[in-house]
């Protein structure tokens, strides 16, 4: 004998099921099993990673694992978007992975602006459309030269300057 039991429960609610088993004789035994109901929670930000530097007429490569920024504390499946990128810039969401992967990359035109910030916004949503975003920070900047430093307390004096 069996039966079905349907329903709703509101979040929070406490639900106590009383289950019965007879045997052949007709001795049963009676169990009693209480189930919460809890309300989807949002994913949470557990990091905001650098965005770096994107240098002006070079590609520009930035890759982090999902996990790096977000977590769902439900255990659901994530999607993820960005928003405020430049146009030279491309956004790929590799969740094929056993780790999924977020992915900025371009080409950094050499007429962008020294300095500028671009401020992108991910935001990730669960399957049951609760969200919440983060926001790194990209800076374009101008290929510098390399600076040397020398250890503490060395010099080069068979080097002149001028």
């Amino acid at each position: 004998m069996s039966t079905r039991t349907s329903g709703t429960p509101t979040p929070t609610q406490v639900v106590t099921l009383y289950l019965r088993a007879p045997d052949e004789k007709g001795a049963s035994v009676v169990k009693t099993v209480q189930i919460s109901a809890a309300p989807n929670a949002a994913p949470n930000v557990v990091g905001s990673p650098s965005g770096g530097e994107a240098i002006l007429g070079r590609f520009y490569v930035w890759q982090q694992p999902l996990p790096a920024l977000f977590s769902d504390p439900n255990g659901d499946a994530l999607h993820v978007t960005v928003s405020g990128l430049p146009s030279w810039m491309n956004f790929t969401y590799m969740g094929d992975q056993a780790t999924p992967q977020l992915r900025l990359d371009g080409q950094v035109p050499s007429i962008e602006q020294d300095g500028r910030v671009y401020p992108l916004t991910f935001t990730a949503v669960d399957t049951d459309g609760v969200a919440n975003s983060v926001t790194i920070n990209v800076t374009v900047r101008a290929n510098r030269a390399p600076v040397v430093n020398y250890p503490c307390g060395w010099s080069l004096p068979w080097i002149r300057v001028g």
